[in-house]
């Protein structure tokens, strides 16, 4: 029984991950703010930061960041009235973060051939 929950728990991971790819495969904007911030899992960085970091135009990250902030992947703050993101607080969506920015080419063409759910 145990070993059947542990599947379950498996494949639910692996079908959360491969939503995560479908819907942010192709947006490179996105996949760098990931990778950026899943480097750095308990730090908040302002937009202008951010936009250093992974060498873009403040403008261009602005529906990024919407964009993972709405899906619950990206957290902002508000402190001094400067807005401040970070990687969500939740644990089960950080290790789906940390599994999608670790993996390898092979890897993400084995998750994008998947059926649709």
């Amino acid at each position: 029984m145990i070993i059947q929950e542990e599947s379950q728990s498996t494949i639910e991971i692996r079908d959360k991950l491969g939503q995560l790819i479908r819907e942010y495969g192709d947006d490179r904007c996105s996949l760098d703010l990931l990778v950026f911030l899943a480097g750095h899992p308990h730090t908040r960085f302002s937009r202008m930061a951010i936009a250093h970091a992974i060498d873009a135009q403040r403008l261009n990250i602005d529906r990024p960041l919407r964009h993972l902030i709405k899906d619950g992947l990206v957290k902002m703050w508000v402190e001094n009235g400067l807005a401040l993101y970070s990687l969500t607080e939740d644990e089960s969506l950080r290790g789906l973060v940390a599994q999608l920015v670790s993996l390898d080419w092979y890897k993400w063409q084995l998750i994008l051939k998947q059926p649709l759910a």
